[in-house]
Formats: C-alpha cells, structure tokens, sequence
C-alpha cells in the first residue's frame, strides 16, 4: 500500500504541474471504478461516460486544491474524486427528471437486521438488476447506501434531502428490491 500511496501522491504532484502523462496515469488507475459509480447511478452506459468524463476534468481543474501531504492520499483522492462522480451523476439524473424532489410521507423505521440483508444466497447480478429497475431517487439512495458504503447523513447531504426522506428512501428501495428478486426466483 505505501508504493500506491507514493505512486498516487507522486502522480498529483505531477498533476498540479499540468503534466500530461500524470493526467493519463490517473485517469487510467481511476477511471473503471469511476464508471462503475456513475453508472450504478445513471443507469446508462452513455450517461455513465459523459459523467465520468466531465468528473475527470473537474477534478484535474481543481487538483491543485488537493492536498497531498498525508499517508492515506491514495484512498483520500479516490473518495474525493469519487465525491466529484457522484454528484454529478446526481446532477444528472435531476436534470432529467424534473419530479426528483417530491415530497415523501413518513414511513415506520424498519429493523435493519430484517429480510432486506443482502447476503450470500442471493444472486448480486439479480440484485443488480432488481436494482437497476429502481425510480433513480430510490436506486441513488440505495447505491449509496448499500454499495457505496455511505451513511443517512451524508446521502441526505449529497441528494439534499432530509435524513428521514432518506432512510424512507432506502428503505422503500430494500423493499422494492427483495420483492423484485422474489419475482425473480
């Protein structure tokens, strides 16, 4: 791990220098994780493109606000980057869907231990696409949550919605999903 780290910081360095081959290096250690987010949100794979593209000149526009000088920037730089892709995926899917912040009524808690965990004994490509099936409010909420690893507070942050719209949300969608893989199976 100290090599990346070294490789990373050495290559933003090279970055903030406006050097092209740096640009190319990190775009290339990136850019398939960077897709995978975009699309898991966008739900198309020209869509996904574009957001990832435009998110790679964002982020090299503004490198030079990066700060290299830690032992963790290989992992801060990816989480920031993936910051950059996420919200413009968000941004995408709003500039598409002029209903995204529709109110939502409050729904009961729902114990996160009940049949909504993903585990060994479903099949992830037909969760995938029990997901991928989703209203984008619902399939952003849930990527972020369950695939993204992100918690209630900072998906309310990055959707702009309320704590409780989110947890909503993410819960509507676990639920939609395990009745779509019902369906399925």
């Amino acid at each position: 791990m100290q090599t990346l780290t070294t490789d990373i910081k050495q290559l933003i360095e090279r970055c903030q220098k406006k050097e092209q081959s740096a640009y190319y290096a990190v775009y290339h250690l990136y850019a398939k994780s960077m897709y995978n987010t975009a699309y898991r949100i966008l739900n198309n794979t020209g869509d996904a493109e574009d957001v990832m593209q435009e998110s790679f000149i964002r982020a090299f526009e503004k490198i030079g606000d990066f700060e290299s000088d830690t032992d963790y920037t290989a992992r801060q730089f990816g989480s920031w980057l993936k910051r950059i892709v996420i919200n413009r995926s968000i941004n995408a899917v709003k500039a598409q869907n002029k209903y995204y912040k529709e109110e939502l009524s409050v729904v009961p808690d729902v114990d996160e231990g009940e049949a909504y965990s993903i585990s060994d004994k479903y099949d992830v490509n037909q969760v995938l696409k029990c997901i991928s099936g989703l209203k984008d409010k619902y399939r952003i909420a849930l990527t972020l949550s369950v695939i993204e690893g992100y918690d209630y507070r900072d998906i309310a942050q990055i959707m702009g919605l309320s704590y409780q719209n989110v947890r909503t949300i993410t819960s509507r969608a676990k639920q939609q999903v395990v009745e779509r893989y019902k369906t399925m199976v």
